[in-house]
């Protein structure tokens, strides 16, 4: 039996995301965060979208980038970190970035997912000055999700994660902040 091209690919990243790294969760690095105050500019959230079939689809994600960079800084305003809001964080440091990934599985090659159903990964960090640097912080989610399974938005699970991740930020922050 031929396969339609491509089709490995998808199978390895759904086994690897099966595998172990479904629902990962958590820091990657240690944090570096004393006396740093998070940089956090507009372009500073970046959202990827794969293989929306429809505009139905791509309507429930528009605009997801804007929403969790404002509900992500309300976030840690409201915990205490100090956070500034230039236009450019480009050349500072505490630079954060987040990274976000959300991709159509469609039910002719993912079977057993049910329909509409997502990949999707969520990855914040908080960069140095000089990005070559591993990053202050550093923590990630990746997981498949199934609206049809569970009667949820895939956009309100993706902010339920990266509400989590903020909330990991803020309290690593909070921790290397003592006095503040």
């Amino acid at each position: 039996m031929r396969r339609p091209r491509g089709v490995g690919h998808r199978v390895l990243l759904v086994a690897a995301l099966l595998a172990g790294h479904a629902g990962g969760h958590g820091e990657n690095v240690p944090p570096e965060l004393g006396g740093v105050t998070l940089c956090v500019a507009s372009g500073g959230v970046q959202v990827t979208l794969e293989a929306l079939t429809d505009a139905r689809q791509q309507g429930a994600l528009a605009g997801l980038a804007e929403d969790l960079r404002q509900e992500m800084t309300a976030r840690l305003e409201r915990q205490g970190v100090r956070v500034a809001r230039p236009r450019w964080c480009w050349g500072r440091d505490g630079i954060l970035t987040v990274a976000v990934n959300v991709r159509y599985l469609n039910p002719a090659t993912y079977r057993g997912f049910g329909d509409p159903a997502y990949s999707y990964g969520v990855q914040l960090a908080v960069q140095r000055r000089w990005q070559r640097s591993p990053p202050r912080f550093d923590a990630g989610y990746t997981d498949i999700h199934s609206e049809s399974r569970s009667g949820r938005p895939v956009r309100g699970v993706v902010a339920a994660r990266a509400a989590e991740l903020t909330d990991d930020l803020a309290q690593a922050w909070v921790k290397a902040n003592p006095r503040r």
